[in-house]
């Protein structure tokens, strides 16, 4: 089942509408070759109903529902049955009522599982998406084909004195900063973005890069930006790693994520407000180095650290 329900999730408007003309097709065919032997294909057409109620707008599942009681009504006329201008519409007005009762039913469960669905992936605290959530659409947007021509830059954040506002000031200050920090970083979210908080004061960032040259641009961009808005909270600061992801690379997201986090360690270890960028070969190849030179690599770095 959850298969299915991603599988749908998946579809966009087009593909709905496409499986939605195939399945009315379907059905009104099968209901008019059946209906001289005594068998009627309408109440199958509640299938494609619930699945424009599940992926489209309340005026799209409308249309499909007018429709197909207008199909229904048809089947009828085809085949010369009697009715009057009184029965029709009575006809054509249950066979768009009881639909429409049916929607609101399967519109009200749609509602209930986007609420339960963003419950599982968002962070109560900040609104962010959690790390379930974060790796979930990180992932997608990785491995989605529209991907291929454009550079990402994964930033791995860390907020820089937040054990001091919680030892001076508790806890609860400590959540209001958090919520304060993720209201503001989620308004300024551009289309294409995917923000989470991974755990504690850390968080992720995932952003297109028009141009693969100005991804360290980005990076400082984004870096001072933050620093800017923790600035005015307790005087908090921002260490940042930031992971340059060319087109042409498919490293799986795990991998991604513990090289940018990495790249954070190097930034706090260097002190407060500190940024590190560099691409996924240059950390590669720096990991290749270490173990060669028999010194401690960016990953026996960032162990010792945690």
């Amino acid at each position: 089942m959850t298969a299915f329900t991603h599988w749908l999730s998946s579809l966009t408007a087009k593909q709905t509408w496409l499986l939605l003309s195939v399945a009315i097709a379907i059905i009104s065919i099968a209901d008019l070759l059946l209906f001289p032997l005594g068998v009627t294909c309408g109440p199958f057409y509640m299938l494609p109903i619930c699945l424009a109620c599940w992926q489209l707008d309340l005026r799209s599942t409308l249309i499909v529902i007018v429709v197909t009681a207008v199909l229904s009504i048809m089947t009828f006329v085809v085949y010369g049955r009697p009715m009057t201008t009184f029965s029709l519409l009575g006809n054509l007005a249950v066979l768009i009522f009881v639909p429409g009762l049916i929607v609101l039913i399967v519109n009200g469960l749609r509602s209930s599982v986007d609420r339960q669905r963003k419950l599982a992936h968002h962070d109560f605290l900040t609104g962010a998406l959690n790390t379930m959530g974060f790796a979930h659409e990180a992932a997608a947007i990785l491995s989605s084909p529209t991907r291929t021509n454009k550079t990402w830059l994964l930033c791995f954040i860390d907020l820089d004195g937040f054990k001091q506002v919680n030892d001076r000031h508790g806890h609860e200050i400590g959540d209001q900063t958090l919520r304060q920090f993720g209201a503001k970083v989620r308004t300024s979210l551009r289309a294409g973005d995917c923000f989470g908080r991974i755990g504690g004061d850390e968080f992720a960032w995932l952003i297109p890069v028009e141009q693969s040259g100005s991804a360290r641009d980005v990076a400082e961009i984004l870096h001072r930006r933050l620093i800017d808005i923790l600035a005015k909270q307790h005087d908090l600061g921002c260490s940042l790693g930031a992971l340059i992801l060319p087109p042409d690379h498919w490293r799986p997201l795990d991998e991604l994520m513990r090289a940018a986090d990495q790249l954070m360690y190097r930034a706090k270890r260097s002190g407060k407000n500190q940024l590190r960028v560099a691409s996924i070969s240059e950390m590669a190849r720096t990991e290749a180095n270490a173990i060669a030179g028999g010194t401690p690599s960016a990953h026996d770095l960032a162990s010792q650290h945690s």
